[in-house]
C-alpha cells in the first residue's frame, strides 16, 4: 500500500522564503515517524514527500524546469531535455565513483534518492539560497550541498565545467554527511575525491590520490604561504568549521589547509587514514581519534605546516574571533 502522503494538505509541510517553498523538514519528519512504521515504509514516506516536494518547486519555479528522475537522483533542471538528460547521467555516474573512492566511508544507508536542484537564472538562484544564506549573491560558488533535513543540492548557471567539477565536490560532502566528521575532514576528504574523479575519471584505490592540492604538490611556495596565514589567523575558526562556511572570503586557505591533513594521512597509511576518519568527530576536531588511532595530536598533524606550538583545538589565535555560527 502506497504511503498516504499529501503535502499540499498539511499544514506547515513548506516554508515559503522569497517566494520559493522550501521543504520543512521537522513538520514533514513528525508525520513519517506518526504514520510510516519501520524502515521500509520510513523510506517510501520520505521518497513521497521528496517527489511531492520538487513537484512543488516545479510549479513554482515554472518554465523552463522539468522533473526528471534517475535511480539515484531526482533531478529538477532548467535545461533543455537532452542537455539535463546529459547532466543528469553525469550526476548518476559521479554519484558512484565517488561512492567507490571513498569507501568504506560511505558504505551506509541514506534516502534512496537524492534532490538535485538545478536553477536557470542567476537572480533565482539566488532567491533559492536566500533560505540558507544570509547574502547569497555574495557567494562565489556555483553548486552548494544544502545540509538541512535529508540534505540536497543546488545548482545554479555557469560554465559547465565549473558546475560539473563543484557537483563533485558537493556530492562527495553529502555521501559523508551520515558521519560526525569535523569539517575539515569532510571538506579535504571531498577535495581528494574530486581530484582524484577528475584525474583518473573516477574509480581508484582508497580515497583516491591523484590530483593536485596544495599536499599533492609538495611545493614549498605554496606551504609556507599558507603557514604564514595560519599563523596570522589562528586555527580555532578551522577547528571549529567556521572557515569552510561559504561566505568565509578566505576558504580557499582552509580548503588548502584540509587538503594537505587528509593527503598526508592518506599517503602515510590509507587503511589507518579510514579507521582514524570513521572515528573522527566534529565536537572535538578529531582529537580524541587522532591520539586513539595515529597516536599523535591535531597539532603535531599541522606542525609539517605551521611549525611547532600549540595549534590543537581549543587554542585561539589573534583573528579567532572573525568569524561566528
Amino acid at each position: 500500500m502506497a504511503v498516504e502522503l499529501n503535502l499540499w494538505e498539511m499544514s506547515g509541510a513548506f516554508e515559503e522564503v522569497s517566494g520559493i517553498p522550501h521543504l520543512s523538514w521537522e513538520t514533514v519528519a513528525k508525520w513519517i515517524d506518526a504514520n510510516c512504521h519501520g524502515p521500509e515504509r520510513q523510506a517510501e514516506g520520505w521518497y513521497e514527500a521528496q517527489v511531492q516536494w520538487v513537484g512543488k518547486l516545479r510549479e513554482v519555479l515554472g518554465a523552463p524546469h522539468e522533473f526528471y528522475e534517475a535511480s539515484r537522483i531526482l533531478f529538477l533542471s532548467a535545461l533543455p531535455g537532452k542537455k539535463a538528460e546529459r547532466f543528469l547521467v553525469f550526476a548518476e555516474k559521479a554519484l558512484d565513483r565517488i561512492g567507490e573512492t571513498l569507501k568504506p566511508l560511505t558504505e551506509v544507508n541514506r534516502p534512496e534518492r537524492i534532490v538535485l536542484v538545478d536553477i536557470a537564472t542567476t537572480e533565482l538562484f539566488h532567491r533559492y539560497l536566500t533560505r540558507y544564506f544570509p547574502k547569497p549573491e555574495e557567494l562565489p560558488q556555483v553548486a552548494h550541498y544544502l545540509p538541512q533535513g535529508l540534505g540536497h543540492l543546488a545548482v545554479g548557471p555557469g560554465d559547465a565545467g565549473d558546475r560539473e567539477s563543484a557537483l563533485t565536490h558537493r556530492m562527495a560532502l553529502l555521501s559523508l554527511s551520515h558521519l560526525p566528521l569535523p569539517a575539515w575532514a569532510a571538506e579535504g576528504l571531498a577535495l581528494r575525491a574530486q581530484a582524484a574523479l577528475a584525474s583518473s575519471g573516477g574509480v581508484g584505490r582508497f580515497l583516491g590520490l591523484g590530483g593536485t592540492g596544495a599536499a599533492a604538490g609538495g611545493a614549498g611556495e605554496a606551504v609556507a604561504d599558507l603557514a604564514e596565514f595560519w599563523k596570522e589567523t589562528g586555527l580555532e575558526i578551522f577547528w571549529k568549521g567556521l572557515a569552510f562556511r561559504p561566505d568565509n572570503p578566505d576558504l580557499a586557505a582552509a580548503r588548502a589547509l584540509a587538503d594537505f591533513l587528509v593527503t598526508t594521512l592518506l599517503k602515510h597509511d590509507r587503511d589507518q587514514a579510514a579507521e582514524f576518519f570513521s572515528q573522527a568527530h566534529a565536537s572535538d576536531a578529531g582529537e580524541a581519534a587522532a591520539q586513539a588511532v595515529l597516536g599523535v595530536s591535531m597539532a603535531e598533524l599541522v606542525e609539517p605546516v605551521l611549525g611547532e606550538g600549540d595549534w590543537g583545538p581549543g587554542n585561539p589565535g589573534p583573528n579567532a574571533t572573525e568569524l561566528r555560527d
